[in-house]
């Protein structure tokens, strides 16, 4: 079973995975694919899934084993990664700020009132780490496909076992 889109990830990976789990299908095995969110926050919980014509949860493992399964949904990219951080990240100041939460003593709450007054001019951060990471994310996928385009490597072959 393989995950061929991950909510979490650019298209340029799963379609990658995609094109590796493909070529496994095509060597004659039989695969079973899903797809699922991957999602760290509410915002894009259950936007990336796996269908399968089933009644129940067994009926359903079933089909994604026996190579059934459809997936859909959304990829990610550094807007939608940048939009997750901010999301977990800016939680924090209403926690701080908040009068009537009681779970942060004074002197803490006085010392991160403090700390994050500091820290505002550095709120663009997660948004540079996102840009960041997806042109990493980026060049990592495109040599690797050209490095199985230029079959510098042993093709994906299922093995059986001896």
């Amino acid at each position: 079973m393989f995950e061929v889109r991950n909510g979490s990830q650019e298209r340029i990976h799963n379609t990658l995975i995609a094109r590796l789990v493909k070529a496994l299908c095509q060597g004659g095995r039989l695969v079973g694919i899903i797809g699922g969110s991957d999602s760290h926050t509410l915002r894009r919980l259950g936007r990336t899934y796996t269908v399968c014509p089933a009644t129940s949860r067994e009926e359903f493992l079933q089909a994604i084993r026996a190579g059934r399964s459809q997936v859909y949904g959304a990829h990610s990219n550094h807007l939608s990664l940048a939009a997750d951080i901010y999301g977990v990240v800016l939680r924090y100041y209403p926690a701080v700020f908040s009068v009537g939460n009681r779970e942060l003593p004074a002197g803490v709450r006085v010392r991160n009132i403090f700390l994050s007054i500091l820290a505002a001019p550095f709120l663009f951060m997660p948004y540079v780490s996102a840009m960041r990471h997806s042109f990493i994310e980026h060049s990592r996928i495109t040599e690797f496909a050209q490095i199985l385009a230029s079959q510098k490597c042993p093709p994906l072959v299922a093995r059986e076992a001896e």
